[in-house]
């Protein structure tokens, strides 16, 4: 399943598939606003997946778009946590082990973004 994943991935991100993802941005970025208007913080994260599949072409493309339609003087981003060997069940979705354990690290960074909000 992983090695047809990477294989679909390792292509380019059609001029459709960009068009999608900047729409779905768009609806996001107004969800975004309207909760930020509760008064609540709201941090985007990257979640991890298999290394062989985060590294396609389509992958990082993916990722390199959506850090120019929520940039970083205008969203707040959680510090990219330390790499590791994450094992997923489909190339996408990270097993439970696998994500207990980002779960932790994911709570150690917003606990410490946290603390330093309230000093």
């Amino acid at each position: 399943m992983i090695e047809q994943l990477v294989e679909d991935r390792n292509i380019e991100l059609d001029t459709q598939q960009k068009q999608l993802i900047v729409k779905e941005a768009e609806f996001i970025k107004n969800q975004i606003a309207d909760i930020q208007k509760e008064a609540v913080r709201v941090i985007l994260f990257d979640i991890p997946g298999e290394p062989v599949v985060d590294n396609t072409t389509k992958q990082r493309q993916i990722r390199e778009l959506l850090k120019s339609l929520f940039p970083k003087n205008s969203f707040e981003w959680l510090p990219e946590l330390p790499a590791g060997k994450w094992i997923t069940s489909d190339g996408i979705h990270l097993v439970q082990s696998n994500a207990k354990e980002y779960v932790s690290q994911l709570d150690r960074v917003v606990n410490k973004l946290l603390n330093q909000s309230h000093n």
